[in-house]
């Protein structure tokens, strides 16, 4: 629930907490953040969904993140 107690909603797609509601199959779920989206995945909406490889494990990207969320105690105003 760390998103959730943060009060965030995803830019696309769905947090951790409600995408891995029930998941017992696959690649793990993983929220990117904007930076990451925009620069590694060329803001590709149909990135939600498919599967990335971070160091040599394969995670299920479920969202990403608004692009004013920088870390905890640092939403921009």
């Amino acid at each position: 629930n760390f998103f959730r107690t943060l009060g965030l909603q995803p830019l696309h797609g769905k947090l951790i907490d409600e995408a891995s509601e029930g998941e017992t199959v696959g690649p793990p779920p993983v929220v990117v953040s904007h930076a990451f989206w925009t620069g590694q995945l060329a803001a590709d909406a149909r990135a939600i969904g498919s599967t990335i490889e971070l160091n040599g494990a394969p995670f299920h990207i479920s969202g990403v993140l608004p692009k004013d969320f920088k870390g905890v105690g640092r939403l921009s105003q």
